[in-house]
């Protein structure tokens, strides 16, 4: 499972930002692989973490294949859809999103496993990357 945890955007930016999940292959002790192809998530909860935070512009997002990087959540400025869109900033012209504190509790992973995968103890590690580009 994947913990609960908290983005803090203290950069004034406004800019955005993206929290991207990565999982490779599952192995067991023999070599053999469960792919992650089969790996999904429902979306994150997401959640403002102090009353200064807008979430607005700030939404997560139903995934499934993350054997490449998917984002899992997202900030972006440009966004007119998501939780009423991304407000203005004080100057009342730009569009601004993700700024303070927002608090993230990922869905369970689940993975489809083959019937006939060779039985045993598979491992992976995953991957959270938050980058500051929407």
């Amino acid at each position: 499972s994947i913990a609960p945890f908290t983005v803090i955007d203290d950069s004034g930016t406004g800019a955005g930002w993206s929290v991207t999940l990565l999982v490779p292959d599952f192995t067991d002790a023999g070599g053999d692989v469960v792919a992650a192809a089969g790996a999904q998530m429902n979306a994150p909860v997401v959640a403002s973490g102090t009353a200064d935070s807008p979430i607005g512009g700030v939404w997560s997002n139903d995934v499934g294949d993350f054997t490449s990087a998917k984002k899992i959540v997202e900030a972006d400025p440009a966004d007119v859809a998501h939780n009423g869109g991304a407000p203005f900033a004080s100057d009342g012209v730009t569009k601004v999103a993700g700024m303070g504190t927002y608090l993230v509790s990922p869905q369970i992973l689940k993975l489809v496993v083959p019937a006939n995968a060779t039985a045993g103890a598979y491992t992976t590690t995953a991957t959270l990357a938050i980058t500051n580009t929407p």
